[in-house]
């Protein structure tokens, strides 16, 4: 019998009981704030900027890449929930060299691993040493030596290297089943690939969540209704009175906040109060969170971060957010909504080029004359929840402060601020695997929507505190979100010419 679930599963299990329960339509139980705590520490080794020379391994696997050439036998390592950092060895007469080579990483993240009900870290953390029957550097020849094939399976939704069970996982269509698993079975002994190498899961089909009204996996996306401002903008209902308590906040103008890269009409400033605004209420400038749509499509997106690329202010969202999806097409934008001005126009747009699967799911809107983008900003809303949020940003911290880039990891919890279901958290589950559509995304499990496409994800270290900007969601699954990370928006733009300091995120 090849196994069909894992330990991990249990694991996600044990999250979605306490967090998510039942789906509805209101919010649900707000999270318990994350400790506080300094980001010094991740910020001095920052993950997202490492190289991988050995092109065996991915971005995300540097530190892994690292340990198997200190440590003989190294078979790879996680965290779980409690903070308890666990390592794989061949050989156990390593043990003592492994637990002194992963010491420095669990010291450096004490502070980073979530318990159960992310109240914090287990007190004391423990180095727990496992018997492994497989070796990274073995693992990673075999995840790539099976990726192209096995994807090319129907039904297969993912193929990854799963540390936590030192095996390769390969998710297949849990509506397509035994079937599936038995051609991906096939599909590996042909390539050499041991049977117990492989654990098979059962899967939902990967879904973007672009569109709040057609859902492409469940909805012949040509009996959708189009909306009539796609057609004809004049005749769009007038939009909504923008949702603020009091008189609506007028920008700062302080010079000190002013920054005029390229055209000086592109003004990026530090944003003030917000008043309360919803997600999807039209803002007096750009910045990550906010509800975002692009003229000719009958969806609304979320937008992930502002930015300054080439020395050009600019916003974030999901390549399929806009007209023609990997093709710049100079399509706009429009916040929140079509019957308000055009805030910023298409410029960059990621494509396959000559790979089979994409590296991210990136658009990049340069910002119209006059338009204030909110470099470093992200819309803070008022409660933090396992499925759905609220949307009502927080009149007492009204933004979230990008002070880095970060990296996913096995068992960190991420948030996500999407302007449908607001802000989420929860573990990431799966981190680097390659999905039929795009190379090392990461899988959250954490609640997202239609509308929540673009949507920023972050790492939070508690009121008022800075926060790590990790990557951008682009699909839902499972009860949770798939993201591309910043090292895969970085790595698409550097292949097509930009230099490592083009792309400013704060």
């Amino acid at each position: 019998m090849h196994p069909i679930a894992s330990r991990s599963s249990v694991h996600l299990l044990a999250l979605l009981l306490p967090l998510a329960g039942a789906c509805r339509d209101q919010a649900d139980t707000p999270m318990a704030a994350v400790p506080t705590e300094t980001t010094a520490l991740l910020q001095s080794a920052n993950p997202a900027t490492s190289v991988i020379q050995d092109e065996r391994f991915r971005s995300s696997e540097a530190r892994s890449a690292a340990l198997s050439r200190e440590v003989p036998g190294f078979g790879g390592f996680y965290f779980d929930e409690g903070g308890n950092l666990h390592v794989y060895v061949r050989d156990m007469a390593n043990e003592g060299l492994a637990r002194a080579a992963v010491a420095q990483d669990l010291a450096e993240s004490r502070r980073e691993a979530r318990g159960a009900a992310a109240e914090g870290p287990a007190a004391n953390p423990q180095i727990i040493v496992h018997a492994a029957k497989f070796e990274f550097t073995q693992l990673a020849d075999w995840r790539n030596r099976l990726t192209e094939p096995v994807l090319k399976v129907p039904g297969v939704v993912y193929n990854g290297l799963n540390e936590p069970d030192n095996v390769l996982e390969v998710g297949v269509d849990r509506k397509r089943g035994e079937s599936v698993r038995a051609h991906v079975m096939r599909t590996a002994a042909s390539l050499g690939i041991p049977d117990d190498a492989i654990l098979v899961a059962l899967t939902d089909v990967i879904c973007p969540v672009q569109s709040e009204s057609c859902d492409p996996c469940t909805v012949d996306p040509a009996s959708c209704e189009t909306d009539p401002c796609a057609i004809d903008p004049s005749s769009c209902p007038a939009p909504d009175p923008e949702p603020c308590t009091t008189e609506c906040p007028v920008e700062p103008t302080d010079p000190s906040y002013i920054i005029t890269p390229g055209d000086p009409s592109y003004s990026i400033v530090r944003p003030g109060n917000t008043g309360t605004y919803s997600l999807g209420a039209k803002f007096p400038g750009l910045g990550g969170a906010m509800r975002i749509r692009n003229y000719g499509k009958p969806s609304a997106c979320t937008l992930g971060f502002a930015a300054i690329y080439k020395g050009v202010a600019a916003i974030a969202t999901n390549s399929h957010c806009t007209l023609t999806e990997e093709y710049n097409d100079n399509s706009p934008f429009y916040q929140p909504s079509w019957s308000h001005a055009e805030v910023a126009r298409e410029y960059v747009d990621s494509y396959r080029r000559t790979w089979s699967r994409r590296i991210a799911d990136l658009a990049l809107g340069r910002a119209v004359s006059g338009t204030n983008v909110y470099l470093g900003y992200v819309a803070h809303p008022r409660g933090r929840y396992a499925v759905k949020g609220d949307t009502l940003v927080s009149t007492t911290e009204p933004w979230f402060r990008i002070t880095g880039e970060g990296a996913p990891r096995y068992n960190y919890v991420f948030e996500k601020v999407g302007a449908t279901t607001g802000w989420t958290a929860g573990y990431a589950k799966k981190v680097c695997y390659d999905t039929s559509t795009y190379s090392c995304a990461t899988w959250v499990q954490a609640g997202a929507d239609h509308g929540d496409s673009g949507a920023p994800v972050l790492r939070w270290y508690g009121a008022n505190q800075g926060v790590l900007l990790v990557g951008m969601v682009y699909a839902k699954a499972d009860g949770g979100f798939w993201m591309n990370p910043m090292s895969q928006i970085r790595t698409y733009l550097n292949a097509t010419g930009a230099q490592a300091g083009d792309l400013r995120t704060y």
